[in-house]
């Protein structure tokens, strides 16, 4: 829907092929290229580097998912009890 073909996680997440993972994504996780990483404020930094846009949800906004060009673009999406730290994106 959005072309999403990556999904970068942080290496102490839960695993991406945990059975309640690929039956939430219906099997939509084995069409993706799935990147661990050590830490993931460093890969934000990063990907800014490299002129890719970093958008992070946030209940308190305005837009939605159909507001974003997704053409050179990463999504940032925090866990369902705490959301995305404010931490990860307090540099430019």
């Amino acid at each position: 829907m959005f072309g999403l073909d990556q999904i970068i996680v942080q290496k102490n997440s839960v695993d991406c092929y945990n059975q309640k993972v690929v039956r939430s994504t219906m099997g939509a996780v084995y069409r993706v290229n799935i990147i661990e990483v050590s830490n993931l404020e460093n890969t934000i930094k990063e990907l800014k580097k490299h002129k890719i846009k970093v958008y992070a949800t946030d209940l308190k906004t305005d837009k939605t998912i159909y507001d974003v060009d997704y053409k050179k673009s990463a999504v940032v999406i925090g866990n369902e009890a705490n959301g995305v730290s404010r931490r990860s994106f307090r540099y430019s």
